[in-house]
């Protein structure tokens, strides 16, 4: 497990991903997993994202 630094692509895989979840209400957590392959990766990985909305 990794903290992966929030580069351009990265944002936008993440948006792309959440986005195709709908909209949550305020309180709830919201979980998405995808892959990613940045530059310099020989092999993509498996990220898991998760937020809090909060009012």
């Amino acid at each position: 497990m990794f903290k992966l630094k929030l580069t351009a692509n990265v944002r936008r895989a993440i948006a792309s991903r959440l986005a195709r979840g709908g909209q949550p209400s305020i309180g709830l957590e919201q979980y998405a997993e995808t892959r990613v392959q940045l530059e310099g990766w020989e092999r993509e990985r498996r990220i898991i994202v998760t937020r809090l909305l909060k009012p």
